[in-house]
């Protein structure tokens, strides 16, 4: 059983994700924001938004 007020594991790593690239374009420089935008990962991640 898990504990209360824990979501399951791929909900937590999916919402990680979709901080991490959110934060990521945020601190990012204006030319390396279409190289993060390509990244699988965070295309993956923007798409749970």
């Amino acid at each position: 059983m898990e504990p209360s007020g824990y979501a399951n594991n791929a909900e937590l790593v999916s919402k990680f994700q979709v901080m991490s690239a959110t934060l990521l374009l945020r601190t990012a420089k204006e030319e390396d924001r279409a190289m993060i935008l390509s990244m699988p990962t965070t295309c993956s991640a923007l798409s749970l938004l």
